[in-house]
């Protein structure tokens, strides 16, 4: 049986990373979103953008900012505040995969 590996948590949800498949697995309040390494990259990029956008032009803090996740028909609506919680969540869950990979490199 296959277990799981939490990366990042965080009142708002978690990062875990399957075993066997090394899926990853981003639970956001009732979403779920499962990503490849190079996907939740890709998806922290999307919500840097936002997030540095929020500081250099000022963009509203209550307004929802829709996150396009893959498919044509299904976006995520956030507010600035909790792109900043997941932004916590992805840098820290990529900095341990990273991290993970370098003392996987220095076993060989």
């Amino acid at each position: 049986m296959c277990g799981h590996k939490v990366l990042s948590k965080n009142s708002y949800g978690c990062i875990v990373q399957h075993a066997c498949t090394g899926a990853l697995h981003l639970g956001f309040g009732h979403v779920l979103g499962v990503f490849t390494d190079e996907e939740l990259k890709a998806f922290r990029s999307v919500c840097m953008k936002l997030w540095n956008n929020h500081f250099n032009y000022g963009l509203d803090e209550n307004q929802n900012y829709y996150i396009h996740v893959g498919s044509k028909q299904f976006f995520l609506m956030l507010k600035i505040h909790e792109i900043g919680q997941i932004l916590q969540l992805l840098n820290e869950a990529l900095l341990l995969i990273e991290v993970d990979k370098i003392l996987q490199n220095d076993e060989k």
